[in-house]
Order: C-alpha cells, then sequence, then structure tokens
C-alpha cells in the first residue's frame, strides 16, 4: 500500500509522540502571517490592461517545464523523475533527490502545466513561482507532515483526479461556466 510505504519510509510510527511534539508552532511562538495575493506580486496593485494575457494569448510551449533554472542535464533528470505521475507507484523520494528538495515547487507547477491551469487563469508565472516556494517554505523539517508528504499527498490527489476522468468534466461544463 502506497500511503503505509511511505509513513514507514519516515519511520514517525516508531516512535512515541504526543500532539504538543507535532505542533509547528510550539508555545511562545507566533503563528506564520496570512498570505496576501500583494505579497505575492511584483506590484503594489497590478492593473489591469488590454494586453494582459487571457487563456487565449497564453501558450503551453510559452512555459518553461520547471519553476527555477537548471541545466539541459538537470532538467531532463527532474522530468524524468516525473515520468509516471499518472500513476499510483510513482516515487515522490526520487524527485525529491532529484530536485534537491524542491519536489513540491517541481510538481505543483508541473500539474498546473498538465491540467492546462496556467492557461485557463492566465497565472503570471513570477508570481506563481512565489506562491509555490512560499508554500513549500511552510512546512516544517517534521518527520512526517513536510513538504515530501504534501508533494506525496498532491500527487495522489492528481491520480485520483486522473483515474476518475475529471478533466473531462472541467473541460466541458464547468470551464465554460468560469467563461474559459
Amino acid at each position: 500500500n502506497k500511503l503505509r510505504n511511505h509513513t514507514r519510509s519516515f519511520s514517525f510510527h516508531s516512535h512515541s509522540h504526543s500532539h504538543a511534539d507535532l505542533n509547528p508552532h510550539p508555545a511562545g511562538s507566533a503563528a506564520l502571517p496570512m498570505l496576501r495575493a500583494s505579497d505575492l506580486s511584483d506590484e503594489e496593485e497590478a492593473p489591469v490592461h488590454a494586453d494582459s494575457p487571457t487563456p487565449s494569448s497564453i501558450d503551453l510551449a510559452d512555459t518553461p517545464p520547471l519553476p527555477y533554472e537548471e541545466t539541459a542535464q538537470k532538467e531532463a533528470e527532474i522530468l524524468g523523475a516525473l515520468e509516471g505521475v499518472n500513476a499510483w507507484g510513482w516515487d515522490v523520494f526520487k524527485l525529491r533527490e532529484v530536485t534537491g528538495g524542491r519536489e513540491l515547487q517541481t510538481l505543483g507547477w508541473h500539474l498546473m502545466r498538465s491540467w492546462g491551469l496556467i492557461e485557463a487563469f492566465a497565472l503570471d508565472l513570477s508570481t506563481l513561482r512565489r506562491w509555490l516556494d512560499y508554500v513549500a517554505s511552510n512546512y516544517g523539517d517534521l518527520p512526517y507532515h513536510n513538504s515530501t508528504h504534501a508533494t506525496d499527498v498532491l500527487q495522489t490527489v492528481h491520480y485520483m483526479l486522473e483515474t476518475a476522468e475529471v478533466r473531462h468534466y472541467l473541460e466541458g461544463d464547468l470551464m465554460r461556466s468560469w467563461g474559459l
């Protein structure tokens, strides 16, 4: 079983922990501030212009395959680790290894591209990069609930949506109802 194998590999259940041990904000520490869209934007307020990207003006071919720069060899290695992401047995740990700990940003970017969400919502690429970095950076160095676990959950949800053929419904009436 995928989840059981991942749980075992983290060796989380082999130790006894109280709920207090797992609190990412121990007594006396403050919770992280709420993220606002303006925190991610390049500009104070992004004005809407007639030449702003629209879903029809963004092309997947113009979107880089990774949210960060890599050598051609390293990029090929990372893209190789993403192969099979639609399968139940996909290896999140291989992605963690080849990305040097940027597995959540890499898979998030890959799935946003493959589901067509960057184009559909005319997402600003630099804002998306910063958002993915922000999300990943706010996972602590916990033995289980960390960015690798989040990446595994993201891939599992993707797998379930693909298996249920949800994409078919998104490409139909739902997307049209959003004006896309």
